[in-house]
């Protein structure tokens, strides 16, 4: 973002002439492009390990870390956009790029050892996880919902973390 009042307008969602806000002058945006990354040929294993990186420092923060996903994944299980990048999410219509926030995650250990990290995203329609996510998966009421990490990684097509210099 080039000027804080466009981060202002992002995050409230509007531009307010009559209204006066003030930010911080240490507040900046930081954002990832997983996209760019994987167009520079970088390898899958390491753009996961970055956005690891990322959100778990956040996170560790007790802050939200904003994403913007390929909602392909919300209507077929196992989907890959490649980062954002297949077909299907870069047509107009209703598979196309949607706003989450990741609030937390966990990792569930089993047998031999095999971890899998799961995260806990918020929707942003509101209390209702919506048709698309599997109810055993959703938190009622919530507008919350569980995913695993490689279905998450593999349709974020950016990462947005706020920040203090």
């Amino acid at each position: 973002l080039e000027h804080k009042n466009d981060l202002i307008r992002s995050v409230c969602g509007g531009y307010c002439p009559d209204k006066s806000i003030s930010l911080p002058d240490n507040l900046n945006c930081r954002t990832y492009d997983a996209n760019e990354q994987y167009r520079s040929r970088k390898p899958k294993k390491e753009i996961y390990r970055e956005m690891r990186g990322v959100i778990h420092s956040q996170l560790g923060k007790k802050r939200g870390v904003s994403i913007s996903v390929c909602s392909m994944f919300l209507d077929k299980e196992n989907h890959d956009s490649e980062f954002g990048r297949d077909e299907l999410c870069t047509k107009s219509g209703k598979n196309r790029f949607h706003a989450l926030t990741i609030v937390g995650f966990k990792e569930k250990s089993y047998a031999g050892g095999k971890k899998e990290r799961i995260y806990l995203v918020q929707n942003s329609w509101g209390s209702d996880c919506g048709y698309r996510v599997d109810r055993d998966k959703c938190i009622e009421d919530t507008g919350r919902f569980w995913i695993d990490e490689q279905t998450l990684f593999n349709n974020t097509r950016e990462i947005d973390a706020i920040y203090f210099d």
